[in-house]
């Protein structure tokens, strides 16, 4: 038999629903904070445009500083270049310089000649080793040949510092092991001795002052004063002064430099 299909559901709007006409119009709110009044609108759009002019002011800033690292990086590489080739022809040089009959060569070649025999280069100061027994066994001669090369290495010294000192002959000077820095302290592992002296003072006492006069330890009272000494020589452009590293250290262990005071009459 025939079967009649099932009557088609209708769409439409949902029972309960409004309709669309009878909607209200959707109103888009500003996110923009109305102002108080004109006077402050001006003042904020005042600000608004002085920031993007310093913006701008900023970019052709950045700009510039790019070109001028750009430059000085170029300058950086060509000055490199040129100390290697002037290295290079110091290098080739420097022996044959070395020929010359000059004060300056006879007194390399008496240092030379020293290294050959005794092993080193390291000089004090003739004053502070006259007590050394090993400086006064020496025959004449050879306390004459100490005290010689210990005046002419000071003068080298003092020449490299003024950079007056020629490029040959500060390449001689450092073939054979000069220290151009030996009166900045002890070496490496007696300084840190002395170092750890200070720390073990620190933790017994609570500070690094040492008195000036102190029985119990006088040689670590005396590195302490030559170590703010030197400090301050280094403050006022002397000579010997504190390595940085070394100046860092003190100051982390909590040294007290003090103020250096000029006596007056």
């Amino acid at each position: 038999p025939n079967q009649t299909p099932p009557p088609s559901k209708k769409r439409g709007r949902p029972p309960g629903s409004k309709d669309l006409k009878s909607r209200k119009p959707y109103e888009k709110k500003s996110l923009k904070q109305p102002f108080a009044s004109e006077a402050e609108r001006k003042k904020v759009e005042a600000a608004r445009k002085k920031i993007e002019h310093s913006q701008k002011k900023l970019s052709v800033a950045e700009e510039k500083v790019a070109r001028v690292q750009k430059l000085l990086d170029e300058a950086k590489k060509g000055a490199d270049k040129a100390r290697e080739v002037a290295s290079q022809i110091t290098a080739s040089v420097a022996d044959v310089l070395l020929l010359e009959r000059t004060p300056w060569n006879a007194y390399y070649k008496m240092l030379v000649d020293f290294k050959e025999r005794e092993g080193h280069v390291e000089f004090k100061r003739v004053d502070s080793v006259r007590k050394n027994e090993k400086f006064r066994a020496l025959t004449p001669e050879a306390q004459k040949e100490y005290k010689t090369l210990t005046w002419w290495l000071c003068r080298q010294r003092t020449a490299n510092r003024q950079g007056a000192l020629e490029q040959h002959q500060r390449l001689l000077l450092d073939r054979v092991g000069i220290d151009w820095s030996p009166l900045q302290g002890p070496g490496p592992e007696k300084w840190w001795a002395k170092y750890k002296r200070l720390e073990e003072y620190k933790e017994t006492h609570g500070d690094c002052n040492i008195p000036r006069i102190y029985p119990p330890d006088q040689d670590l009272a005396s590195w302490r004063t030559t170590q703010i000494l030197q400090y301050r020589n280094g403050k006022g452009g002397k000579k010997p002064d504190l390595s940085e590293e070394r100046t860092k250290l003190l100051e982390e262990l909590g040294i007290d430099w003090g103020v250096s005071t000029v006596a007056t009459p």
